[in-house]
């Protein structure tokens, strides 16, 4: 059950932060005026800053349920080549070959945090 809500975790991080992005970048916007103060804010950014809310709720979890020192690293690590591959799928971001190389060093460091000792 942990390693579900740390996927969960890791899928609402990585979606929130995606569709902020995506939000970001439409014209469709909810907007707040009065004299200076100006604010507008996609509906898609909301649904992305609701994932991201929801993520860092059941990070408390995750939390209290394993070690700090690893859960740490490897959602993080889990969360940066997530956010990575979403960016290129779905914002048609490029990555260079140093990001790629980056990313497998992490991936091999969240393989050697993961194991048992």
């Amino acid at each position: 059950m942990q390693y579900i809500i740390a996927a969960l975790y890791i899928l609402l991080s990585c979606s929130g932060l995606v569709l902020f992005k995506l939000g970001s970048q439409t014209g469709i916007s909810l907007g707040v005026s009065s004299g200076i103060f100006s604010f507008k804010i996609s509906l898609i950014s909301i649904f992305g800053m609701l994932c991201y809310i929801s993520s860092f709720l059941i990070y408390l979890v995750l939390v209290s349920k394993f070690d700090l020192s690893k859960i740490y690293p490897i959602t993080t690590g889990i969360i940066f080549i997530g956010v990575m591959v979403a960016s290129v799928l779905f914002l048609h971001e490029s990555v260079s070959w140093v990001q790629i190389l980056a990313s497998g060093l992490i991936l091999i460091g969240v393989v050697l945090l993961s194991l048992k000792r």
